[in-house]
């Protein structure tokens, strides 16, 4: 990479394709494959992160047989984000992590 000395030979930032007709947010395309609207995938990640962070942290025993039996019913759900491999990868890291750490 060369340095930039002005901004002439600055590369310019226009936004290509922003006033294009049915263009796909990224987001949106991250979720395409898989029926799920953006938000949906978000709340998924936002709650993954959730229970990975509790788990990681101690704040919930993985190996207490309270913990694991109020989880057991999660476990479905947990495999299900298994499957959102067209949707994101690092929903799908997310969820085995959680099961990793339970089982």
């Amino acid at each position: 990479r060369s340095a930039v000395r002005d901004g002439a030979s600055a590369p310019k930032r226009t936004g290509v394709d922003r006033h294009r007709r049915g263009a796909v947010p990224a987001q949106t395309a991250a979720a395409a494959g898989t029926g799920l609207d953006a938000v949906t995938v978000e709340a998924i990640r936002y709650c993954l992160t959730l229970l990975h962070c509790c788990l990681r942290d101690k704040r919930l025993d993985g190996s207490d047989a309270l913990v694991r039996q109020m989880v057991g019913p999660f476990m479905p759900l947990l495999s299900e984000c298994l499957r959102l491999r067209s949707c994101s990868a690092d929903l799908v890291a997310l969820a085995a992590k959680c099961i990793g750490t339970l089982l």
